[in-house]
């Protein structure tokens, strides 16, 4: 609805920085069942290894005034729920 969105993409997300562990162990918790399991990156995968990455919603921010308003964990806790709820529309 903004005048400055048309045309352009917008990156959003929580402004948490998590590892991809803790996410894993955000979702296995949000689940409520599951596990976590570190295993040796395979050899020769160096290559397409992005390292850590972090979103950024600074555009957003900068043109909408959008803020992110959900912590991490709650927003999956959430969309676990909402897509338990509605699984005959997705299954």
């Amino acid at each position: 609805m903004s005048p400055d969105a048309p045309g352009e993409v917008f990156n959003v997300g929580n402004d948490e920085r998590l590892t991809l562990r803790e996410i894993a162990e955000a979702v296995v918790d949000a689940a409520g069942s599951g596990s976590v399991e570190s295993v040796p990156w395979p050899a020769g995968r160096d290559a397409i290894d992005i390292g850590s990455y972090y979103g950024d919603s600074s555009k957003a921010k900068r043109l909408l005034g959008w803020q992110p308003h959900i912590p991490f964990r709650t927003g999956i806790r959430e969309t676990v729920e909402f897509f338990r709820s509605h699984a005959k529309w997705y299954l």
